[in-house]
């Protein structure tokens, strides 16, 4: 009997104590839940502000930039290369409303595709098609350039306003043309990690795939490359003409002259040169690393690495963002105002110097 009642308390016991066990299990488990929730929300939240702000910022930028090339088209309405700074404006601010959207709402989706291969077919084609173009187009500038300060002779007998047109209408055709290739079986486009958006497959051993890959980064690095010797020729020709490689005092004679007469067209020139030297560097910082993966991943010379190519395409995405802020930093006005201090720097400087050896020299002549 005493054993009964012993049993019964140890069961009564056990009947209270377990769901107390099991509650504070629950919450525990709750609790858990809750922080994991909060940190993966605060992760999604720091990976979606980056395509929104890079939609914000290279939309804003581009338009302020097409806003400003349209208030100077007076000046410029005969200028080769501002009309392909416009086109290159143009282009990239199609880049990004066509297909920063699409990213922004694939995370929302919390990284569910859910527009098929015919939406990544659509994402691939814009960004390889963009990603030419704005190649093509900072390239003839670079062209443009060279051909102005190096040859003025032949450049001024064969450039003409609408020239700029009909190379940036070829410059779309061909860069639509390479868009469409993955589309008809050359090569073909994949979602990529970490799933918000599509290119082509540079992972791919098919020998098919591998040929377009190849031909995407060495045509992309050829590009980089033939823009920055163009930069280098045409700003090495404007040091000689305005006496930088020659003597100091010669350079501040030119450079202080008010009289001479091609000091305005020297000056636009440089400003010419100084904005594309910074659209040149932007443009192979960003654009140069894409590239290189691509090469990388066909060649299999290091491991796979998903991140390096979303930080690859990120860095030539950002490209189409800082373009334009270039060319509003770098527009006539703001130039013109740093050359002015600059020279009027340099003549303080050389009025002191000739002071002072005016002051000297009569007392090396009476000793």
């Amino acid at each position: 009997m005493k054993s009964l009642v012993i049993q019964e308390m140890q069961e009564y016991y056990y009947q209270i104590q377990i769901p107390n066990i099991t509650v504070g299990s629950n919450e525990r488990q709750s609790n858990e839940s809750t922080t994991a929730l909060s940190s993966s929300t605060k992760t999604s939240n720091y990976k979606i502000a980056f395509p929104i702000g890079l939609f914000i910022a290279g939309a804003l930028g581009n338009i302020l930039a097409l806003i400003v090339l349209a208030r100077a088209r007076k000046e410029h309405q005969r200028s080769i290369f501002y009309r392909l700074v416009g086109g290159l404006a143009g282009t990239d601010i199609i880049g990004i409303l066509a297909t920063s959207p699409v990213a922004i709402s694939v995370y929302f989706n919390d990284l569910h595709w859910e527009g098929g291969q015919r939406l990544c077919d659509y994402f691939s084609f814009l960004m390889i098609f963009s990603g030419f173009a704005t190649v093509f187009i900072v390239s003839a500038m670079a062209l443009e350039r060279y051909l102005a300060i190096c040859h003025p002779y032949f450049y001024n007998t064969r450039a003409y306003p609408m020239l700029a047109f009909w190379i940036l209408l070829a410059i779309w055709i061909i860069s639509f043309v390479i868009a469409t290739f993955p589309l008809f079986g050359f090569g073909h486009n994949t979602i990529q990690h970490p799933g918000n958006w599509c290119f082509f497959d540079s992972h791919s051993t098919d020998l098919i795939d591998q040929i377009f890959a190849y031909f995407y980064a060495v045509i992309g690095l050829a590009m980089v490359l033939f823009t920055i010797i163009c930069n280098l020729l045409a700003m090495i020709s404007l040091m000689h003409s305005t006496g930088t490689l020659q003597t100091q005092n010669n350079y501040l004679m030119r450079m202080c002259s008010t009289h001479s007469t091609n000091r305005k067209r020297r000056e636009q020139s440089l400003q010419m040169l100084l904005l594309l030297f910074g659209i040149v560097i932007i443009f192979a910082v960003c654009w140069a690393p894409l590239m290189i993966r691509v090469i990388i991943n066909q060649t299999r010379w290091l491991p796979i690495n998903k991140e390096a190519d979303l930080l690859g395409i990120r860095l030539a995405c950002f490209n189409q963002v800082l373009d334009p802020w270039v060319y509003i930093l770098f527009r006539k006005e703001i130039v013109m105002r740093v050359l002015d201090c600059v020279r009027k720097h340099i003549y303080c400087r050389s009025c002191r110097q000739d002071s002072e050896t005016n002051i000297t020299q009569p007392q090396l002549t009476h000793l």
